[in-house]
């Protein structure tokens, strides 16, 4: 059985410096943890070798990075690197449109953004002549694109709550026992905080 070769567009500043594969060592936000779960994965499981483009290379991990500066460059290097999927975590509408231009060929894209994609970010996603596809964070962002033609070219795949990170609350005395929920993520606008 062939090794596959997966690579990843990390243009998160996150990924710049230090960073690292292990969430403990070096904890990232809910999307960013995930791509950093499925990298870890992959590569644990022996059947994929992992291309890391567009970051500084993780500390204590041996994998193979390039430089790369747009999307359109990323897919370049997968593609001359024989990757079966080009995996990366980008919302810009400039990024999307920077692949009109880029080289088509058998490498999967799929897009795995934070936020629901804007209407022109759809449109121009749709138009793309590539393998594509546009992973959602959950069944309700994917579903809110079910009006447009690009759903049939979705999935959903849910952020995990990593099980080390869960915990029992512990029971106030003398009060019923009732059921808590911790919200764990970013305070900012486009999550509904102002």
């Amino acid at each position: 059985d062939a090794m596959k070769t997966v690579a990843f567009f990390m243009s998160s500043p996150k990924f710049r410096g230090r960073w690292a594969l292990d969430e403990e060592a070096a904890p990232l936000s809910g999307t960013d943890s995930s791509m950093v779960f499925l990298i870890r994965a992959l590569r644990e499981s022996g059947r994929f070798e992992v291309l890391l483009l567009g970051c500084d290379p993780p500390e204590g991990a041996d994998v193979r990075c390039a430089p790369t500066a747009t999307l359109a460059d990323a897919l370049r290097v997968a593609q001359s690197r024989g990757a079966q999927h080009l995996v990366a975590n980008v919302g810009h509408l400039a990024e999307i449109r920077s692949l009109k231009d880029g080289p088509l060929g058998p490498t999967q894209i799929d897009i795995w953004a934070h936020n629901s994609p804007s209407f022109d970010w759809l449109c121009e996603a749709h138009g793309l002549r590539h393998r594509f596809r546009r992973v959602a964070v959950s069944d309700s962002q994917r579903y809110g694109m079910v009006v447009h033609p690009i759903y049939p070219r979705t999935l959903s795949i849910p952020n995990p709550a990593p099980k080390a990170s869960t915990w029992e609350a512990p029971e106030t005395p003398g009060r019923a026992s009732a059921r808590k929920i911790c919200y764990v993520g970013a305070l900012k606008p486009s999550k509904g905080f102002h």
